[in-house]
Order: C-alpha cells, then structure tokens, then sequence
C-alpha cells in the first residue's frame, strides 16, 4: 500500500510509478503475508509447539493461492483481449483500421 501511494504520487514520470507499484507487488508477499500468518496464528492457537508447522503449512497455502490467482487473472485478461479483438476485427470500425494498416505498411519497410 505504502508503495502503492508512493508510484501514485512521484513527480518521477511514469517509470518510477512503475518501479513503485512492482516493489509493492513484488515484495508485499515477502512482508504483509508473513506477519498475517503470525498473527492469525497467535490469535486462534497461541504460541504451541505446533506453531513452526502450522506457519509452514499456512505460507505454503497462501503461495500455492496466489499462484492459481495469477494463472486465473492471466487467463481472464487474454479472454477479455481477445473478445475485445474479435469484436473489433468484426466491426466497421475494424474494418477500417486494417485497411489503413495496409495503407501505412508499405511504407514501414522503409523504417527497417
């Protein structure tokens, strides 16, 4: 969230918000999920001796669910692109899109 609201804010340009918001998403895991896990777990079985194996189990779970989360959103987003791709590819408008790429292409050879 911290670095969220720091890549929002930056008078940087759009490469330091980038920067900003992969940290938070790269390291959220490695910070924010650790400590929720200690804390559920000292809420609702206290300090055992079973507490090094249930803060395993539970960093386990919580990776292999991001992992399917991803995958899903993955899918879903090239799902979505892909609808929006046909349907355009299908429209007038669409239409004419590809015939002013055919118009534009010969001359791009020039720019190899």
């Amino acid at each position: 969230m911290v670095t969220w609201y720091a890549g929002d804010r930056t008078d940087e340009g759009l490469d330091a918000r980038t920067t900003h918001h992969m940290l938070g998403a790269g390291l959220s895991p490695l910070i924010f999920w650790p400590v929720f896990c200690l804390a559920t777990i000292l809420l609702f079985e206290g300090v055992t001796p079973m507490f090094p194996v249930y803060f395993a189990i539970s960093m386990v779970v919580i990776h292999i669910s991001n992992l399917v989360f991803l995958r899903g959103y993955d899918m879903w987003t090239d799902f979505a692109t892909t609808s929006r791709s046909a349907k355009l590819a299908s429209s007038d408008q669409g239409r004419r899109v590809e015939e002013l790429v055919q118009s534009i292409n010969p001359g791009l050879g020039a720019l190899k």
